[in-house]
């Protein structure tokens, strides 16, 4: 089991892939930002897709609020909490 820690980085990094996710970057773009490989951009936007039941990344960056006008100090949204 996961520890809360790493719980709440995730669901951080979440927030913050779905925040540039939103303002239409690519993984590469996002990756850069973040600091964190593509490869983990992908895992997380996989992730995402099955969070939110979207079917591709530009179907979940439309379920966004105001998609693309999020700062970086505000969040995009409330992730779901986990089950279990």
């Amino acid at each position: 089991m996961a520890s809360p820690g790493s719980v709440s980085r995730r669901r951080f990094r979440q927030r913050e892939v779905l925040r540039l996710l939103s303002k239409g970057l690519h993984n590469r773009e996002i990756a850069g930002i973040l600091g964190i490989s593509e490869r983990s951009v992908k895992a997380c936007v996989s992730d995402l897709l099955l969070v939110f039941g979207a079917s591709n990344r530009t179907e979940l960056a439309g379920m966004l609020p105001e998609a693309g006008t999020a700062t970086a100090d505000e969040p995009v949204l409330t992730l779901p909490r986990p089950h279990g």
